[in-house]
């Protein structure tokens, strides 16, 4: 990781109105788990691509013989991550922007963290690489969308100052790679990028990373996933009719607690829903299970939705396999610690 972003080069900022359901004033918003449909020409559980990144100033990656792409062995200026993976405290929040801005910065001091890098591309149709990248800065962070060395079909979404200092280790989302482009919708309050044949959209309270006051549709890596007992575990899939496994799955995020809705091992059609707090711990009073459905690909919260004999306003939707559903209300997952 070099010490400090290089200034901003040819400060634009591109603010549309980019939304895949977070915005609409907030009432309804969406999660997926995939874009419905496995990249083309990716076998089942392949969550790699066959297109491979071409630039003619740099050496081609070589081919494996499987089909897959193979990253190349030069990292392109890149450096590595710093030394300390401690998160770094957000106490200097006048410095940057008040409010997110799309810009452009030297694809060279993207940060490097493992084997997510940046991969910038000319456009959706042109994967030819850049000496440029489009991020998002905000307050004093440069928020980054990386690419995996397996190419798989998301970004890792990175904060870092111009230090060279990470924010957090970052969250991953699933949907497209290669990043061609950021946008900035202000009246919806989210982020966009935009990638090989799809874009991955973000609020700003999401890329802040602060808890949500109120129930909303967010992703999580399948790794942070709890395992419970009697065989319950994280299945995410790219679609209704695509079981193709993805890297991160839909869940609602409330307060400390990140809400999953699990599958369990015997395939029966039930998905059981359980919090998870800040620190991984699994609610002490465990979840509740309801059926309906399996495998989840996407998520719906709607805050203006009748309660039922529950009470109350809010629902949130788990949609699974052929896009059957299980919803629960805000008053089910609402939980009362002393």
């Amino acid at each position: 990781m070099k010490t400090g972003l290089v200034a901003v080069l040819g400060l634009a900022v591109l603010i549309t109105a980019c939304s895949s359901g977070g915005g609409g004033g907030g009432d309804k918003v969406v999660a997926d788990a995939g874009d419905g449909a496995a990249p083309t020409g990716d076998a089942l559980g392949d969550r790699g691509g066959s297109d491979r990144i071409v630039d003619a100033a740099r050496e081609t990656a070589p081919a494996d013989g499987s089909g897959q792409d193979v990253p190349a062995t030069d990292d392109g200026g890149r450096t590595d991550a710093p030394a300390s993976d401690v998160p770094v405290s957000d106490a200097a929040t006048d410095a940057g922007p008040d409010i997110p801005i799309a810009v452009q910065v030297p694809f060279a001091s993207g940060p490097t963290i493992g084997p997510w890098h940046a991969n910038c591309v000319v456009s959706d149709g042109d994967n030819t690489e850049t000496s440029t990248c489009w991020v998002i800065q905000w307050r004093q962070w440069t928020y980054w969308a990386l690419s995996n060395t397996d190419n798989r079909n998301a970004f890792l979404i990175v904060g870092v100052d111009a230090a060279g200092n990470l924010k957090s280790a970052g969250f991953e989302r699933s949907g497209t790679r290669y990043l061609w482009q950021a946008t900035v919708d202000g009246a919806a309050m989210t982020v966009s990028y935009f990638g090989q044949g799809g874009m991955v959209t973000i609020s700003w309270a999401d890329l802040d990373e602060e808890p949500p006051p109120s129930p909303e549709a967010s992703e999580a890596a399948i790794e942070l996933a709890p395992a419970v007992g009697d065989g319950w575990y994280a299945s995410c899939v790219y679609g209704p009719n695509d079981l193709t496994l993805v890297n991160t799955c839909p869940v609602v995020k409330w307060g400390q607690w990140t809400y999953w809705a699990l599958t369990n091992s015997t395939n029966d059609q039930m998905l059981n829903i359980v919090a998870v707090d800040a620190h991984g711990m699994v609610n002490p009073a465990g979840g509740f299970i309801k059926n309906g459905t399996r495998y989840v690909w996407k998520l719906t919260v709607d805050a203006t939705a009748d309660g039922g004999t529950d009470g109350g306003a809010g629902t949130a939707t788990f949609y699974g396999q052929a896009s059957d559903t299980v919803t629960v209300t805000f008053a089910e997952l609402r939980i009362d610690q002393p």
